[in-house]
């Protein structure tokens, strides 16, 4: 059991932007509207108070602003947080050896639902609502604020809103999406963060949206995520680069959804911390869930101190701690 970080903080009221549904039938354009931006008019159907849990959680101040669907990161003394649906121009930092927040750099295209990673001290972003076909990066200079750089796209089927990214802690970003479109199909691309350029690689036969994806100890896991109708949300896979292939591993204990902002890894596991939408027919899981990589198996740990729908989970690295907060 790790020891974790925690902000409780409860978002706003939603407003739903119109969207360019391209080819998708109305039914497809309704999924892709609901998972993208919620309820119309509604806020995260949470249904359990804040009392903390019996595990070492401690409380640090809460944010100046809520934030949901949003990316963030540790880097040296500040904990990142950029966008959110209440506001995608959110741009905040926690400083750690004070335990203040103070406001940072707006990234170059605001946006929320984005894909996202740290990286050799850098955070990546990629897509998400209103920043659809943007790849940029966030570095930081030391003070809470830094500088945004925009990057060449990768391939038009993993720059979604719905998509995945994980470093491999070398000179690779990995990016998973997948397709509303019938027979939904999945897609996997690479980018070369020395050459600034994109492969696109095999793909898993699983369809999964929001999902889960890290790279840990040679391999490209992808946890969780949203499954079309039937589909069993509970199979997870890894990805292989050494052959380009991918296999079956353990799958989750109980059927999870929306695990893009809260599966993250700690020294020798793979962590899901909470997950879930908290609204509609995506409710939120409270279970922080913990996967062996050896033993190909999870480990059900906790709960967070708070139930929350679309919440950031994260590992702290230079504090051997998990952050959570938001949603």
């Amino acid at each position: 059991m790790k020891k974790v970080l925690q902000i409780t903080i409860l978002s706003a009221l939603f407003l739903i932007p119109l969207l360019a549904q391209g080819n998708l039938t109305p039914e497809q354009a309704h999924q892709k509207l609901i998972e993208e931006n919620g309820v119309p008019g509604g806020v995260p159907a949470v249904t359990t108070d804040d009392a903390p849990v019996s595990v070492l959680w401690t409380s640090i101040p809460n944010a100046t602003e809520p934030f949901g669907r949003s990316i963030g990161g540790q880097i040296g003394d500040f904990i990142y947080v950029f966008g959110g649906q209440a506001n995608s121009s959110l741009a905040l930092a926690y400083q750690i050896s004070t335990g203040t927040w103070v406001a940072s750099t707006v990234e170059g295209t605001p946006a929320y639902n984005p894909a996202f990673c740290v990286a050799d001290g850098e955070l990546y972003k990629l897509s998400g609502s209103g920043a659809v076909t943007v790849f940029e990066k966030f570095t930081p200079d030391g003070s809470g604020t830094g500088t945004w750089t925009t990057l060449v796209s990768g391939p038009s089927e993993i720059m979604t809103t719905q998509s995945s990214i994980a470093w491999d802690g070398g000179d690779y970003i990995y990016a998973h999406s997948s397709s509303y479109t019938s027979p939904y199909p999945s897609y996997l691309a690479r980018y070369s963060i020395s050459g600034n350029s994109w492969v696109s690689l095999t793909p898993t036969t699983l369809t999964k949206r929001y999902a889960g994806l890290q790279f840990y100890n040679g391999y490209l896991y992808l946890i969780g995520g949203l499954v079309p109708t039937g589909d069993d949300m509970t199979l997870c896979a890894k990805y292989d680069p050494m052959t380009d292939t991918w296999s079956a591993i353990s799958p989750l204990p109980e059927p999870v959804n929306f695990c893009k902002w809260s599966t993250t890894q700690v020294p020798d596991y793979i962590v899901l911390v909470g997950s879930g939408g908290g609204y509609s027919s995506y409710p939120s899981n409270p279970k922080i869930f913990y996967y062996d990589p050896i033993g190909n198996g999870w480990i059900y740990d906790s709960d967070t101190p708070a139930e929350r729908g679309l919440a950031l989970g994260f590992f702290l690295p230079d504090l051997d701690m998990l952050f959570f907060g938001g949603g």
